[in-house]
């Protein structure tokens, strides 16, 4: 599993320009089941470009809206 805390300062405007995004909630954002798929897919495509196999590939991905890492729970 990866956790990504998406900079403040890109996240709202990449989102908007490529997804249509509406909102320049962090929260909003990092909750967008579009916006977490893409971040995915490009960290997976650099992997590859990287040569990394698939087991060492990132398999989950929690999006942070903020730094602090005690909003992650524990997901089975």
């Amino acid at each position: 599993m990866a956790v990504v805390v998406p900079d403040v300062d890109v996240l709202p405007g990449w989102a908007e320009t490529h997804l249509g995004t509406e909102t320049d909630s962090m929260e909003e954002l990092c909750a967008d089941e579009r916006v977490k798929k893409a971040i995915f897919e490009d960290i997976v495509k650099v992997g590859k470009a990287g040569g990394l196999k698939g087991f060492e590939q990132v398999s989950r991905l929690v999006l942070l809206a903020g730094p602090g890492l005690s909003q992650v729970t524990q997901q089975g």
